[in-house]
């Protein structure tokens, strides 16, 4: 089953264009699998977009979290 989880360690964010920021998913899941095709627990972006991660549990239960990040 997927579920909706708080995955990401930070609410949504804006940058300042050419600009970067870090995404950071809490520790703890297996595998994590980014909307950018990223595995790692944390991602860096330049882009503004909305963002997801999912995870796979130790339960084998996938779950699922977004985040939007924004220009200023």
């Amino acid at each position: 089953t997927t579920g909706i989880a708080n995955i990401i360690s930070a609410n949504d964010t804006s940058i300042c264009g050419g600009n970067s920021t870090t995404i950071n998913a809490f520790p703890g899941f297996v595998n994590y699998i980014w909307s950018t095709g990223e595995t790692t627990q944390n991602i860096t972006v330049n882009t503004s977009g909305t963002y997801y991660v999912q995870a796979l549990d130790i339960y084998g239960c996938q779950n699922r979290d977004t985040i939007s990040v924004g220009l200023y």
